[in-house]
């Protein structure tokens, strides 16, 4: 997505040619999209400023969506477990956790949400699922904050001594976090 006319694009693999286009109106963001299966079909989850979307991989139809995200997205999502995290933390801070089998069409305000939370969310890192906990560092600063993947319930938030500006993603390994 940029400042001009925003799109997502399918191309055969082999051969290049196009298989498919979505018009998408969303200024500049930077996440890269996740691909989902889920009941036996493959789905594009696209998180943006203005509407987080996911589209049908063969076809390119869009299946559901929800708005709820900062400007600039750039965080990619994660998935486990049959939910979809999205963060982002350009001017807010924004994370949503959506079950895919409950999305369809507009997923604001249903079950298909279960959880959000709006404090100390990425702008640039994107999240780490590990082990049943969802990590993510605060815009840049230095905190570093795990919920509960099941429920979005604050395991623990604290500051990183002596790491003041974290842009890398964080990564998980051996029982420990780690972070560059």
């Amino acid at each position: 997505d940029h400042e001009g006319e925003s799109f997502l694009v399918a191309l055969d693999k082999k051969t290049g040619r196009e298989l498919w286009r979505q018009k998408r109106e969303e200024g500049t963001s930077w996440a890269s999209p996740l691909v989902v299966e889920h009941g036996g079909k493959t789905q594009i989850v696209t998180s943006a400023s203005n509407k987080v979307r996911a589209y049908d991989a063969a076809k390119g139809e869009l299946l559901w969506e929800t708005t709820g995200m900062t400007a600039n997205a750039i965080p990619t999502p994660v998935h486990k477990d049959g939910v979809v995290f999205l963060t982002s933390g350009f001017r807010g801070n924004a994370l949503q956790a959506i079950r895919v089998k409950d999305a369809k069409g507009d997923v604001a305000g249903t079950p298909a949400v279960l959880f959000r939370y709006d404090k100390d969310t990425p702008y640039v890192p994107s999240p780490l699922l590990y082990k049943g906990q969802l990590y993510f560092l605060k815009s840049n600063t230095g905190v570093i904050t795990s919920l509960d993947a099941k429920d979005g319930s604050v395991k623990f938030s604290e500051r990183l001594e002596a790491v003041p500006n974290v842009y890398a993603s964080p990564l998980g390994a051996a029982g420990r976090v780690y972070g560059a």
